[in-house]
């Protein structure tokens, strides 16, 4: 039986993001089909402020964002995991491409939509390389047998998420492309990011970790 895990992260004082964190929960709860499971990393400190909602919260110390989501999705016992920040959020029928998959794929590439109103189709494992690393959203689904492989979310990386993908491409993950849009972008999220000169230093990071035999070189 296929099981899901939906995780999300919060800590820290901003409450820009804690203000938006019943809206987080309101759209879990209001999901097609419904996650096994529901799991938030936070730190101790900020564990009380998860008080009254319903889900599972495991504790990271460590307050970057792929450590946190490391930690929720580490914590899963499901067979897929999936996340969003508290600032994004799901769409009800985010989830329901995944009791029928076939077993042949390991990451789902999803869609989603921004606050503005701008649909991003799903992209496919082809895009890693071109353009911009962040071809393939962060909120797309992965099977937790490959991210396991794989060793999870790559710190070295401000884009995380794209480093995931290419290292679960190299590792022989199958992917798909759902037509769906499974979430919503807050675009006006102050952790939003998008510049050239991020980008730029990105590139640059992956050039040296490719330079080394870290990264495949295509």
């Amino acid at each position: 039986m296929t099981t899901v895990a939906t995780c999300g992260f919060i800590w820290g004082d901003n409450d820009w993001y804690w203000s938006k964190l019943g809206r987080w929960f309101d759209a879990v709860a209001s999901l097609n089909r419904k996650p096994d499971e529901v799991i938030v990393a936070t730190r101790e400190q900020d564990r009380h402020r998860l008080v009254g909602f319903d889900c599972r919260v495991v504790l990271c110390e460590t307050a970057t964002i792929p450590a946190m989501a490391n930690a929720a999705f580490f914590a899963a016992s499901s067979i897929w995991l999936t996340h969003s920040s508290a600032d994004d959020y799901f769409l009800p029928d985010a989830l329901d491409d995944l009791d029928g998959l076939s077993d042949d794929v390991d990451v789902v590439s999803v869609g989603a939509r921004t606050t503005g109103g701008v649909a991003v189709q799903a992209r496919p494992v082809e895009n890693l390389w071109a353009g911009s690393p962040a071809m393939i959203l962060g909120t797309s689904f992965i099977r937790a047998d490959m991210f396991r492989k794989v060793g999870g979310f790559d710190g070295r990386f401000a884009l995380f998420d794209w480093a995931l993908w290419v290292m679960a491409a190299r590792a022989g993950a199958r992917f798909w492309c759902t037509p769906r849009l499974t979430h919503v972008i807050d675009i006006d999220s102050p952790g939003r990011y998008s510049s050239e000169t991020f980008l730029r230093e990105e590139h640059q990071k992956i050039h040296r970790l490719r330079s080394d035999g870290t990264l495949p070189s295509e």
